[in-house]
């Protein structure tokens, strides 16, 4: 586990010395886990929407975009505790 955190370290470095590297240090631990294949999709298709919306609208469409996708990811969040509360009320699987 030390050796993971000095590696992460390590790229977190690089990475505030090259700004412009594409390789994010959180990236290398995700990605050894299983976990990156569910959610490989959702990740890809994140990148291109938010090329496109760079690409269309520049910095302030993108901001206001980030807004729009914190919104739906609390709202999701909400519903699903929400939905997780109703069916242990409810005896539900």
């Amino acid at each position: 586990m030390g050796g993971g955190a000095g590696f992460c370290a390590l790229l977190m470095l690089i990475k505030l010395n090259f700004p412009s590297l594409p390789l994010h240090p959180v990236a290398l631990p995700v990605a050894s886990g299983g976990s990156i294949e569910g959610t490989a999709a959702a990740v890809f298709i994140a990148w291109a929407v938010k090329a496109a919306v760079l690409g269309w609208g520049g910095r302030g469409a993108c901001r206001l975009s980030l807004q729009f996708g914190l919104g739906l990811i609390v709202g999701d969040a909400t519903l699903s505790s929400v939905l997780a509360i109703v069916r242990q009320a409810l005896n539900l699987p």
